[in-house]
């Protein structure tokens, strides 16, 4: 009984026309397989047979592998451009906190500069012209150099 399940699922596996050898061993064992059986072994040869697959079914199968190729095609496109859109960016990101460094720099220089002029010694005229120069300079240091 096991044979003949065995017989009958082996000839609804083969999905083209192939060769399975029935082995039947020295001390009775049956096994199958697609290679020839060893030599001390009993060996009967086991034909599957199909249809073959028709023009139509071809040419839809080749439609389908042709849609599913342009579409991981596309994804991989698609993937390429974000990544080089993200990298883009983030070089866009590392010359602009570059930048604001440099300015930030520029700024606290003007500051210290005028922060010497102011204990050196000036003028009342003087004076409030630093104090706005000094406020001004301490305003963009603040807007522009607190996201460091």
């Amino acid at each position: 009984m096991r044979i003949l399940m065995l017989m009958s699922l082996l000839s609804m596996v083969c999905n083209s026309q192939a060769a399975i050898f029935k082995c039947v061993g020295m001390d009775g064992s049956v096994y199958y397989q697609e290679t020839f059986c060893n030599e001390d072994e009993e060996q009967t040869q086991l034909l599957c047979k199909t249809k073959p697959f028709s023009k139509k079914a071809v040419q839809q199968s080749q439609r389908r592998l042709q849609v599913q190729r342009r579409y991981v095609l596309q994804n991989y496109k698609l993937l390429q451009r974000e990544e080089r859109a993200r990298d883009k960016q983030d070089m866009l990101d590392v010359r602009r906190k570059e930048r604001l460094k440099a300015k930030c720099q520029k700024i606290e220089q003007k500051i210290v500069a005028v922060n010497e002029q102011l204990h050196s010694g000036y003028t009342i005229k003087q004076g409030q012209s630093l104090n706005r120069k000094l406020a001004k300079y301490q305003e963009q240091k603040q807007r522009n150099c607190t996201d460091e």
